[in-house]
């Protein structure tokens, strides 16, 4: 598989002389030495990955796993939710984004996804003014990949505390660096996810404390990471 990539009709390798299987494996062998490479599983179905992009898959799961299990500060009744929806709603929402708010404030991990026009703005919206208007005292945390998507995504709450996730979590600034569970926060929004990469999605899962709720928005047909991995 690996010499049918490299020296298919689209690939700028094949103007050199072929490899044979030894070398593959060869090569293969010295970056297994170097701990460069990994795999997962045996034979043809074995997966190969670079050592930190197993790491950082691995962390996801923990740190995921961690959130899940973690006690939650604020417990709401759906009850409560659908009443509170329709005192802060401008809007009346439709039954699919009313359960989309319901799960957001009652379990400890949602995602809201949909493709344009279907609602997702007006339901963040909603979903953060329900909760503001049941708990006033809970710490709200939104965030998105880019600074355009965080600024959008401010306009569009009505909220001016979205930021890129690297500002969020003090990336790049070895005195404002997050460390684990240092994100402190009730709920954590996180917009525009197509575009997150394993590297930066185990990182913010890492920070996050185990206490806050995550809800994460995206359409799967957007951008994609320009890093690895198809979160």
């Amino acid at each position: 598989k690996c010499a049918k990539f490299l020296f298919s009709s689209h690939s700028r390798y094949n103007e050199f002389p072929p490899i044979s299987e030894d070398e593959l494996e060869a090569a293969l062998a010295t970056l297994y030495s170097q701990r460069l490479l990994t795999a997962v599983g045996f034979g043809t179905g074995a997966l190969i990955y670079l050592m930190e992009n197993l790491k950082a898959e691995d962390g996801v799961i923990e740190y995921l796993t961690d959130i899940m299990n973690g006690p939650k500060r604020f417990v709401y009744s759906t009850h409560d939710i659908v009443d509170t929806i329709g005192m802060v709603s401008p809007f009346t929402p439709a039954e699919e984004q009313k359960q989309a708010v319901i799960s957001a404030l009652k379990n400890p991990v949602s995602i809201l996804t949909g493709g344009p026009g279907t609602g997702k703005t007006q339901t963040v919206s909603t979903i953060i003014n329900t909760i503001k208007t049941l708990s006033s005292t809970a710490v709200i945390a939104m965030c998105a990949p880019t600074g355009k998507a965080a600024v959008r995504m401010s306009e569009l709450t009505g909220s001016k505390k979205s930021s890129t996730i690297h500002r969020l979590l003090g990336i790049g600034n070895p005195q404002k660096e997050l460390g684990v569970g240092e994100l402190i926060c009730d709920f954590l929004v996180v917009d525009e996810f197509s575009m997150v990469d394993i590297q930066l999605c185990e990182r913010l899962f890492r920070c996050v404390c185990t206490h806050a709720r995550v809800i994460i928005v995206g359409d799967d047909n957007q951008l994609p990471s320009v890093g690895p991995g198809l979160v």
